[in-house]
């Protein structure tokens, strides 16, 4: 249809929508209850989208959203094992350390004592 100068003109009568946007239908009723009781006409007005209307109001932006999210999991994900592997190698050199600290004592303990038996 067409609107011009408040006049409406239609291209076709009935029903002409795109059927495959039928679970979309928006109504409304145009005149009241009350008036239709009274013997007028009810008049509905029922809308739905268009392929137009989908292609330009349509983004890309949820499925934007949902990769960059999975990425900062997927990054923070690395960063911990990442941070734990290193923390684990400190823990590991650290532990060795003190354990050849432990047998150095234990050696030179041992030397040391060994002569002073003697002499004493």
């Amino acid at each position: 249809y067409v609107i011009e100068g408040g006049k409406v003109e239609s291209f076709q009568e009935g029903d002409i929508h795109q059927s495959k946007f039928d679970d979309f239908r928006v109504s409304t009723n145009l005149t009241w209850n009350d008036l239709h009781e009274m013997g007028a006409p009810m008049y509905k007005l029922s809308l739905y989208p268009t392929d137009e209307f989908v292609k330009s109001y349509s983004t890309s932006n949820p499925t934007n959203a949902t990769i960059a999210a999975i990425s900062i999991i997927v990054l923070i994900s690395a960063l911990f094992l990442l941070y734990d592997y290193f923390v684990r190698r400190e823990f590991l050199e650290r532990h060795q350390l003190l354990e050849a600290k432990r047998r150095f004592i234990r050696f030179v303990s041992h030397e040391v004592r060994t002569p002073l038996n003697a002499v004493l």
